[in-house]
């Protein structure tokens, strides 16, 4: 008869750490508390899975607040897309590369779009993308940060939303995206209002719409 409720690791490196290792990192332990950065995102989604499977066997008798296959769902885009096939975009073929990627766009009657990873929450590690056919110009918003180092690149999470306009700095936020595992769908235009544009978070309880906040 309890009533369990699986709260957020937040930012507890530790437990980052250790959902890694989870995932097979070998290195897990070595890795340097860098608030922000990025790390090896298909990993920590198979040791978060297999965290939240092993919560779940443990306490089969328990009543959730959020089942631990549930929130393993919400973490997975693409699988989300599959159960909810009315609510969400279709996902454009799969690409390996920036190079894949762009051939394809440029044959595109459209030309913006968004590259998103398949596992992740919020904005993190997304980019929007634009290519401007009349003078073979990009550009990209993203939250995601590059930064070079002598020791190889490393990639962030901002908290400022970035403008990329150099072909260099595209491809290589992109291909580093597409080799965690992302997708790549259309970019709809949001809503205005007063010259901002929002979107609309939705809280639905039993299939019903039951509160919305525009933001």
């Amino acid at each position: 008869g309890d009533i369990v409720r699986v709260e957020s690791p937040g930012e507890n490196f530790a437990v980052e750490q250790a959902i890694l290792a989870l995932g097979g990192l070998q290195h897990a332990h070595q890795l340097q508390d860098q608030r922000g950065r990025i790390y090896y995102p298909g990993k920590w989604f198979k040791g978060f899975s297999g965290l939240m499977a092993s919560i779940a066997q443990q306490a089969p008798q328990v009543v959730w607040m959020n089942h631990p296959d549930d929130i393993v769902t919400m973490f997975n885009k693409p699988l989300c897309k599959q159960l909810l096939p009315a609510c969400c975009l279709p996902s454009l073929p799969n690409f390996s590369s920036y190079d894949e990627f762009f051939a394809f766009a440029e044959k595109q009657a459209y030309t913006r779009f968004f590259i998103k990873l398949n596992f992740s929450s919020s904005a993190s590690g997304i980019v929007a993308y634009e290519y401007n056919k009349k003078n073979g110009k990009e550009q990209a918003y993203s939250t995601v940060e590059w930064v070079q180092h002598q020791t190889g690149d490393e990639y962030y999470n901002s908290l400022k939303i970035k403008k990329y306009t150099s072909r260099p700095a595209i491809k290589n936020i992109i291909d580093f995206l597409l080799a965690q595992g992302a997708f790549v769908e259309t970019w709809i235009p949001k809503a205005q209002h007063q010259g901002y544009s929002y979107d609309l978070r939705v809280v639905s309880i039993n299939g019903q719409p039951r509160h919305s906040i525009a933001r």
